[in-house]
C-alpha cells in the first residue's frame, strides 16, 4: 500500500500540531512499514524550520531540520547522507542560501527513498 496524507495530523513527537503546522506524510507497506514525514510549515512561534523524519519498522531511522542538515538524529542518521551530498546540500561542495534550497532537500529525499510524486487535491 502507498499513500500520501496532507494536512495536520494527530500527535507528532508527542505533541498535537497547531493550525500553522502542515505535515505531509507518505507511508507504504504493511503495518510496521515505512513512514516519511515532512513538516513543511512549522510553527514560527516555536522558532523552528521545516523538519523531516523517516521511520521504518516503527523506529526513527533519521530525522533532521532543513535548517541544520548536519544535525541528524535516529538509529541510522546518515542513511540519506549520500543523497544530500550528491545534491550539493552538505559536504565540502554544499551550495547553501540558494532560492531552491528547501526544494532540493525534498527532491533528494524523495529520490533516495523512491517516493512517488505528491499529488495534492
Amino acid at each position: 500500500m502507498r499513500h500520501w496524507i496532507h494536512g495536520p495530523l494527530g500527535r507528532l513527537h508527542g505533541q498535537l500540531p497547531h493550525d500553522e503546522e502542515t505535515n505531509v506524510v507518505f507511508f507504504r507497506g504493511p503495518p510496521g512499514g515505512e513512514l516519511a514525514v515532512f513538516v513543511t510549515e512549522p510553527c514560527n512561534a516555536k522558532a523552528h524550520g521545516p523538519w523531516f523524519a523517516y521511520y521504518r519498522g516503527g523506529h526513527l531511522r533519521t530525522g533532521f531540520s532543513f535548517e541544520a542538515l548536519g544535525d541528524r538524529v535516529g538509529e541510522d542518521p546518515d542513511v540519506l547522507l549520500p543523497a544530500l551530498v550528491a545534491a550539493g546540500l552538505v559536504g565540502p561542495h554544499a551550495q547553501h542560501g540558494t532560492e531552491d534550497f528547501e526544494e532540493r532537500i525534498v527532491r533528494a529525499i524523495t529520490e533516495a527513498l523512491s517516493l512517488p510524486e505528491l499529488e495534492l487535491p
